[in-house]
């Protein structure tokens, strides 16, 4: 089946993929609201819906509403049946063990809401992998608003912090700076970056992505998240070892990681002298002195959390967990700081609450998903488009994250990882297919 045949005609199947193309567009101009605080819409207690949720969720209902008209516009999954499958199944699975868990919890409405936050970060998966256009210029143009737009708001938002508040570290909030939602910031720009970066490599216009590159890397350095600078240095190197790796890549990778090391050598060597009057007074400085600190430090706090997690997995049912959200009550227990403590580790998390059977439902999914894109990657090897490397090293960032942080429902971490499945697929040629 072909998507478009002819963009002149009426009818209500071009129709639909028009306004498909239009909301997916509005999704990558709004995509930087996936780590903005004050644009978000909360509908109830923790639950927050970003503007690319809700677009998404929108395209899902058009999908709906064309399979009962007879247009249809959802095409089949672009994977195997074997991993696609198992995706499904795991998915699902996951979902019911979330439920199950819930009367266990010690607030149910909070488990109930993560039942719902999961099920909403599934469809939004699988949103994308069967209603994404296939078009390889399209995919081009999303990615090259989305990341414009995020630089623009990036931007206005380092100048607020730095120039309004006079912070020394950049939040996601506008009224006011606060430390709260860092985190989440930091993750969305070390994804964000290798995107940037392999769009400077490779792609036609790799001057503005090199500019929006240089912006966001020093974004992330200003949010002062540790782990989001460690993601994002793994995220470039991915990339650069992807494009260096391709034959057909290689020579303009070369050029570009040659031109981006001398440029930014020329900004450290011009800069040394404010950097050094200032080191003491950099929120980043205090964050990893902090970290390597050896009593009360934030590397033996997290150790102790990870230490308490397995604690709670051993002293629980090995099989299905304690319950959905107890771990963060079971690992503050005897502690002093509070009564609720995130373990900053979703996978151990996971193992505590939803037991040996909710981790492997959940880390099935992941593998699942890592090993379609990695199948796709090298079937594709000759074919392989910036957008394809970014959003590779993106996906691969996310399942790292989960180990140093806590996202697993989010929606921006199923977006992330359905844009890379469909990535792998997306055709070379021109046009649209199914």
């Amino acid at each position: 089946m072909v998507l478009i045949s002819n963009p002149h005609t009426d009818h209500p199947m071009v129709n639909s993929i028009v306004a498909l193309k239009i909301l997916w567009l509005g999704v990558a101009v709004t995509f930087f609201t996936f780590a903005a605080s004050f644009l978000k819409f909360g509908l109830t207690g923790r639950i927050n819906l970003t503007l690319p949720h809700v677009l998404t969720l929108s395209i899902a209902g058009i999908g709906l509403a064309s399979v009962l008209v007879g247009h249809c516009v959802i095409r089949k999954p672009v994977m195997e049946k074997i991993p696609g499958r198992l995706i499904i199944i795991s998915m699902l699975g996951l979902v019911l063990v979330h439920l199950i868990g819930t009367p266990r919890a010690y607030d149910d409405l909070w488990a109930l809401r993560e039942s719902f936050k999961i099920t909403l970060g599934f469809l939004t998966f699988w949103c994308i992998v069967v209603m994404y256009p296939d078009d390889r210029k399209f995919e081009e143009k999303f990615w090259l608003i989305a990341v414009s737009c995020s630089v623009v708001a990036v931007g206005i938002m380092m100048y607020r912090y730095y120039s309004v508040f006079n912070s020394s570290y950049l939040g996601d909030t506008w009224g006011e700076k606060t430390r709260a939602g860092r985190n989440l910031l930091g993750w969305y720009l070390a994804l964000l970056v290798p995107i940037a970066y392999a769009g400077a490599l490779l792609s036609r216009q790799r001057v503005l992505m090199f500019a929006a590159a240089c912006v966001l890397i020093v974004a992330c350095f200003y949010t002062g998240s540790r782990s989001s600078i460690g993601l994002m240095s793994v995220g470039i190197a991915i990339v650069s070892a992807l494009a260096l790796g391709h034959r057909h890549t290689r020579k303009s990778a070369l050029i570009g990681i040659s031109f981006g090391m001398t440029t930014i050598a020329g900004l450290v060597i011009y800069r040394w002298s404010t950097f050094v009057e200032h080191i003491e007074n950099s929120e980043m400085y205090l964050r990893l002195i902090d970290f390597v600190a050896s009593e009360g430090g934030s590397a033996s706090v997290r150790g102790y959390l990870i230490e308490r997690a397995w604690e709670c997995f051993r002293e629980g049912p090995l099989l299905y967990g304690i319950g959905v959200k107890n771990v963060v009550i079971c690992v503050g227990q005897g502690s002093s700081m509070t009564k609720e403590m995130v373990v900053h580790n979703d996978y151990l998390s996971i193992l505590a609450d939803m037991g040996l059977v909710g981790f492997l439902f959940f880390l099935t999914t992941m593998l699942s998903i890592l090993y379609v894109m990695v199948r796709r990657f090298r079937l594709r090897a000759a074919n392989i488009t910036w957008v394809d490397m970014g959003l590779f090293a993106a996906a691969v960032l996310s399942m790292i994250y989960l180990n140093l942080s806590t996202g697993y429902n989010s929606p921006l971490l199923w977006s992330i990882l359905g844009f890379a499945v469909v990535s792998s697929k997306v055709p070379i040629n021109e046009g649209a297919h199914p």
